[in-house]
């Protein structure tokens, strides 16, 4: 069994190596991950790993929390389920973002702090993959 990772107030370079490795994984498993990031909340102070997919609508989020959590059962740093959201990409944040980033399918890394798109401030993030559904 593998080892949990310690969310922090501070993206660090375990969650990063953490969210790829979640992610490579999602990808084998053909989750239809269409955007996939680290995104910092600042009413929290808490990073939350944000995905999204198209099989939220089609198969439900449980479906996909279940899958999350068996590939998080079989690799080395896990995040715990608690810092994972997942959404359609229909998701108004994602909308915003795809207009300003695209990053096609493979997985990236762009850190994205303090800016605005279209009036909506995106304090801070870390972002694999960015993609219009």
């Amino acid at each position: 069994m593998g080892n949990e990772i310690l969310v922090s107030s501070d993206l660090n370079q375990e969650m990063i190596d953490a969210g790829k490795s979640l992610l490579e994984n999602l990808d084998k498993k053909n989750a239809s991950i269409n955007s996939a990031m680290w995104f910092y909340i600042s009413e929290d102070e808490e990073w939350k790993l944000l995905l999204t997919s198209k099989l939220i609508t089609n198969k439900g989020p449980k479906y996909l929390y279940t899958l999350i959590d068996s590939i998080n059962s079989k690799i080395e740093k896990q995040i715990p389920l608690n810092f994972i959201l997942i959404s359609s990409p229909e998701n108004p944040l994602i909308k915003t973002l795809c207009t300003a980033i695209s990053t096609g399918n493979g997985i990236s890394g762009i850190r994205f702090s303090k800016n605005y798109i279209n009036g909506q401030m995106i304090e801070d993030s870390y972002i694999y993959r960015m993609t219009t559904p």
